[in-house]
């Protein structure tokens, strides 16, 4: 206790405003780095002296706690098993509160993420409605073509075949605005569809690559003639070959 004493009384002086003015006024040199080192080390060691001191009596208040539960004196024993009581039902309500706070933590944000979840789920869904609204809107059924392929030197069809493909076409538009002008203009559009489909090859045609060189040229042909907007893709919905 008096190491504790001694180094408080250190401290306070090295920290007392008036006692440094007073160095100053005698013209003592300002305290360099070492002294400030010094004096953290002396503040380390109060605060460990603090602790070590507080440890102690805590320890011999629990040693006096022990000793009273068996001490021959009935009220002695009674203060010291109530006063152990009260202890342990401090410690059981910290604990309790502790764990209930917990277990709320963890449902609050469980909660929030559910809730950020169902959020996005359904910003999700009102995006895909908007998109396909906004493609359903952009499509125009074109109808359905007769397509007659061009002739298969050295190839003889079988019999009742005929060299030709019936097709039905949609067209993508990128605007509402687009698929009204091609429904206006309907025979013009039809009519640069049938230049696409003119002297096609049928072998070339029944591949995938085929499929989709001539879905680009239609795209195109369509894209030629269109005063304003554009056709971004045609889809094939029935491509029926005898």
């Amino acid at each position: 206790m008096q190491d504790l004493v001694s180094l408080e009384k250190e401290l306070n002086q090295a920290s007392d405003p008036s006692a440094a003015a007073k160095t100053a006024e005698e013209g003592a040199p300002a305290p360099d780095e070492p002294a400030q080192r010094q004096k953290k080390k002396k503040r380390e060691m109060l605060w460990t002296t603090r602790l070590e001191a507080s440890i102690k009596y805590r320890a011999r208040q629990a040693a006096d706690i022990l000793r009273g539960l068996v001490s021959p004196d009935r009220p002695t024993r009674w203060m010291s098993l109530f006063f152990l009581c009260s202890v342990l039902g401090v410690v059981a309500v910290v604990a309790v509160v502790a764990a209930r706070y917990s277990r709320y933590q963890a449902t609050h944000k469980s909660g929030l993420s559910g809730v950020e979840q169902t959020t996005k789920q359904i910003n999700e869904f009102l995006r895909k409605q908007a998109e396909d609204a906004r493609q359903r809107a952009s499509l125009l059924p074109i109808g359905g073509f007769v397509v007659e392929f061009r002739p298969m030197p050295g190839k003889r069809l079988p019999p009742g075949a005929m060299n030709m493909a019936q097709l039905d076409l949609v067209i993508e538009c990128d605007s509402k605005e687009t698929r009204d002008l091609l429904q206006e203009q309907q025979p013009k559009v039809r009519n640069q569809i049938s230049t696409a489909l003119m002297g096609l090859d049928r072998d070339e045609v029944m591949t995938r690559d085929g499929k989709r060189k001539l879905r680009k040229s239609i795209v195109d042909n369509i894209n030629v003639w269109l005063p304003r907007g554009k056709a971004t893709d045609v889809f094939l919905t029935r491509f029926l070959i005898n």
